[in-house]
């Protein structure tokens, strides 16, 4: 069962806005650490047991370089930290 068909496909707006800022967290998070995740898309955003996003399937993430180039990183390497569950960091 998805979370929209609990609310017959449409969130409240408090939760609405809850979890577009958590996907704005998760996403910031990345970016800081030079890391693009290029298929961002419902799928591949989950739920944990506490109800807090999960950013999924890291298989096209790309790591940014100083230099401004970039480097395919595979899902292996991506990690959940435990303080914040968007947050990933590479070996």
């Amino acid at each position: 069962m998805t979370l929209l068909s609990k609310y017959e496909d449409r969130l409240p707006e408090d939760m609405a806005r809850f979890y577009i800022a958590e996907m704005v967290l998760a996403i910031h998070s990345l970016h800081t650490m030079n890391y693009v995740h290029r298929d961002i898309k419902p799928d591949n955003v989950l739920l944990d047991l506490t109800g807090h996003i999960v950013l999924a399937d890291f298989g096209s993430c790309l790591r940014l370089l100083d230099d401004g180039t970039v480097r395919f990183t595979l899902p292996e390497l991506a990690t959940r930290c435990k303080s914040k569950r968007y947050m990933y960091r590479n070996k």
